[in-house]
């Protein structure tokens, strides 16, 4: 599958409960973890150190491991539903991708993340309270793993009378949580590894390889190349989210799968240009994958269904990467063709992801640009018909 499994399972789990047992103890973790096996410091929040006051540890890590693991594959079962045996078949290939095992296998607490997004993409569709629920979930994983905090973006849609008072408490909880722990905040932030590896998805990866390629000695153009491909793919989305059949397309799918598609691309987004990221986040795929298959259907251009049929595509060749990099590796080396075609391999995986990044923001404008105040706090119609006008014609030709 592309990666190579510890000498036990769940070794992202253990890592978190490491870490917990070695602070109780009144080790500081942020610079020291014995408990956990291969040393690794805290690089979450230390909002996780209140676990600490659980009692939990190290020794818990095949129960938590696995009971992490069977809610997320509960949690799959509340994605939309396969309409078609393509559909089927696209769902399939990427609940048995490379992402969704690695992620599986470590027991990383982005299949928490998963699940608190799946339960708010259907709690925003309903009164106050879900909805507040929802964002209190979301602001506990943002307080966690920070990166989550993106998919506050679905507030943006409420009407103000909610808006405001939602706004004013997240503030007040963010600064509290810096006014507490940001001596330790900072500390945390610093652990974070943005080592590079063959697997890693991010922006940088592309400008640094080409830079790293042409002009060697020229490191800080790494960072210029990243801006000016982020300007171009930020235009050249907003064109196409911008087109009428587009944006009809958009509009046309049921509210939850809209709702799904604005997470999903909020968050491989948010992850590509901020961080190195390990593949098994490549699972936030899932969520966008079902109302692609949607468009292709709603979209009447047939440019626009190509290009969404490929970029369903390049999200599979995604989820699968560490296999297919693994099997090429393998074969070269087997053949002694040098390191040109991994080379090669690379710069084609990096400019796929840069092109699907252009089009998640499409997609992501898409929802917001067809998207009206209050869309969070309205229930989905019983008949599926979403965006629709009913009239007295339309009901007597059934």
């Amino acid at each position: 599958m592309g990666f190579h499994p510890f000498d036990f399972p769940f070794l992202d789990m253990h890592g978190i409960l490491a870490t917990t047992e070695c602070y109780r103890r009144g080790i500081d973790v942020l610079t020291s973890n014995p408990c956990d096996v291969l040393g690794r410091t805290l690089d979450y929040s230390p909002f996780w150190l209140i676990t600490a006051s659980l009692g939990i540890d190290t020794s818990m890590t095949m129960r938590l491991g696995l009971m992490l693991d069977v809610i997320f594959l509960c949690s799959v079962f509340f994605l939309p539903p396969a309409k078609s045996w393509s559909a089927v078949a696209v769902m399939s290939a990427a609940l048995l991708s490379s992402a969704v095992t690695m992620a599986l296998e470590r027991a990383n607490l982005d299949l928490a993340v998963f699940v608190i997004a799946v339960a708010a993409a259907s709690w925003l569709l309903r009164g106050p309270a879900w909805r507040s629920l929802a964002y209190g979930l979301i602001t506990l994983a943002a307080l966690v793993k920070y990166y989550p905090g993106i998919m506050l973006l679905l507030a943006l849609r409420e009407r103000l009378r909610f808006l405001l008072p939602l706004a004013a408490a997240l503030l007040a909880v963010g600064a509290l949580f810096v006014w507490s722990e940001g001596s330790l905040l900072v500390r945390a932030l610093h652990n974070i590894d943005t080592r590079q590896f063959p697997t890693t998805f991010s922006a940088i990866n592309l400008p640094e390889g080409l830079v790293q390629l042409l002009a060697p000695s020229a490191e800080s153009l790494a960072r210029i190349a990243e801006l000016v491909l982020a300007a171009l793919v930020a235009a050249y989305a907003y064109a196409v989210a911008r087109r009428a059949d587009f944006r009809d397309a958009v509009q046309s799918l049921p509210a939850r799968d809209r709702n799904l598609m604005l997470i999903g691309c909020a968050l491989i987004l948010g992850c590509f240009f901020t961080a190195e990221n390990a593949p098994y986040r490549d699972i936030y795929f899932l969520f966008i994958l079902p109302g692609l298959h949607g468009l292709w259907r709603e979209v009447s251009n047939a440019a626009a269904r190509r290009r969404l049929k490929l970029l369903t595509g390049a999200i599979l060749f995604l989820m699968w990467g560490p296999f297919f990099r693994l099997a090429l590796e393998q074969s070269v080396a087997a053949l002694g063709v040098g390191t040109i075609y991994s080379n090669a391999y690379l710069l084609l995986r990096e400019t796929i992801w840069w092109w699907v990044a252009s089009l998640l923001l499409a997609l992501l404008f898409g929802v917001f640009l067809t998207a009206k105040a209050g869309d969070n706090s309205r229930r989905q119609p019983r008949d599926g018909i979403e965006g629709k006008v009913v009239t007295i014609p339309d009901l007597a030709g059934g």
